[in-house]
């Protein structure tokens, strides 16, 4: 999978820079990971039930309404969610 990050980020200390990322998880530490052209990120991730049966896996980036932060959801099959918490840097 992959996704376009369109504006720097950063979850904790780590700062992601605005790119085309190839995203999967890494469910044995439960992180996301991001591989960039010239860098790779592992995000720590929680992992929660889809309310809805995935049978394509999926990724996207969305705001929270009225705060700074993102989230980033990855979806696998056959329900399972992973989301990383990230702000504007």
């Amino acid at each position: 999978m992959n996704i376009s990050i369109r504006k720097p980020l950063k979850a904790g200390s780590i700062h992601i820079p605005a790119q085309r990322y190839e995203v999967t998880v890494d469910q044995q530490r439960s992180e996301v990971v991001l591989a960039g052209v010239n860098a790779m990120f592992k995000l720590d991730a929680l992992q929660r039930s889809s309310k809805a049966r995935v049978t394509t896996p999926s990724v996207q980036l969305r705001q929270v309404v009225g705060e700074p932060r993102w989230l980033l959801i990855v979806r696998m099959a056959p329900a399972n969610e992973w989301v990383a918490s990230l702000e504007e840097a």
